[in-house]
């Protein structure tokens, strides 16, 4: 990205890049992959990402309450590391029972379950590093 004259955003600020009106963005000239950022960078990208996931707590409950068979033979919460079909089929009855409400509600419910927040964020960086086959969230 080429940021517009005068502009030097710091490390972790929120910059917008869609269409339209850029406040300190000029223009994108180029997708880059996780290799391609700095070591720095990449070693702050999961402090970034935390944030992000905790920022987007709705969002990311209601991948939980809507989330789908991505194949034939795998559904969605598959992909997420350390889930298996055991505990796919817990995630999936207690959604039934009742819809989730929030990262505590997933945690209360299925209390063998690894911390929600950091299995959403190892689950996104497995997708930047290009270490999954598919992609639920990038």
């Amino acid at each position: 990205m080429v940021v517009k004259d005068g502009e030097r955003p710091r490390g972790g600020t929120e910059l917008y890049i869609g269409e339209g009106d850029r406040d300190k963005v000029d223009y994108i000239k180029q997708r880059i992959s996780f290799d391609d950022l700095t070591a720095s960078a990449q070693s702050e990208l999961e402090y970034v990402l935390k944030a992000i996931v905790d920022e987007e707590e709705e969002r990311f409950v209601e991948f939980f309450n809507n989330a789908t068979p991505v194949t034939p033979r795998r559904h969605a919460f598959e992909f997420l590391p350390g889930v298996g079909t055991k505990m796919r089929d817990r995630l999936i009855d207690e959604r039934e029972s009742e819809e989730f409400e929030s990262y505590e509600d997933i945690n209360d419910r299925l209390s063998s379950m690894r911390d929600v927040q950091k299995l959403i964020t190892d689950r996104v960086l497995n997708e930047l590093r290009g270490d999954a086959k598919k992609r639920l969230f990038t």
